[in-house]
């Protein structure tokens, strides 16, 4: 009896299976200036030939711990542009690139997440991400050429009153 009742449960009972998902690397290190398109990529596994669905949430600040629910904020809250793939349909692959590029307006650290959910089981994937904006630093041609004219006025005045002494030094000792 005890045969049958197994043989019941194992032809009768649906299969559970698990989606295998992956993402090299886990966590990606983003650093450049403010105003300046920052891209890297990111290879997406998965043995089920699945599509996964994108988002990318940000935390309230850098220090933000790895718990979901605080990375609820959008790019655009932080005047940071993002560009990132939303759809991936692995179709008959096993192995997808993928690609992050972000922009921001203004210096700063900002912590966020990746997402990556499928479309057909309840699995996922998440990428840390962390950003260092720095200031961009003054071009220092750009920095002569503003300084050139002013150096060259300074000295042309130094260089005019040194000699306007001279003349004032040489009319008192050789009064004509």
């Amino acid at each position: 009896m005890k045969e049958i009742i197994l043989l019941f449960i194992i032809l009768f009972v649906p299969f559970v299976s698990s989606a295998n998902l992956g993402a090299t690397p886990s966590k990606l290190y983003l650093e450049g200036y403010a105003n300046e398109e920052i891209c890297e990529k990111i290879i997406l596994h998965s043995e089920k030939y699945d599509v996964l669905k994108g988002e990318l949430k940000f935390g309230e600040n850098f220090v933000s711990g790895n718990n979901l629910k605080d990375y609820r904020f959008e790019a655009d809250y932080f005047d940071i542009w993002a560009d990132y793939e939303n759809k991936i349909d692995f179709q008959s692959q096993i192995e997808k690139a993928a690609k992050i590029c972000i922009k921001a307006k203004n210096p700063g650290k900002y912590k966020a997440i990746l997402l990556y959910l499928s479309e057909k089981t309840y699995a996922g994937l998440g990428v840390w991400v962390f950003i260092n904006i720095k200031e961009k630093p003054v071009d220092k041609i750009k920095l002569g050429i503003y300084c050139t004219p002013t150096i060259f006025l300074f000295a042309l005045f130094i260089l005019l009153v040194i000699n306007n002494k001279r003349e004032v030094i040489n009319v008192k000792h050789n009064p004509s």
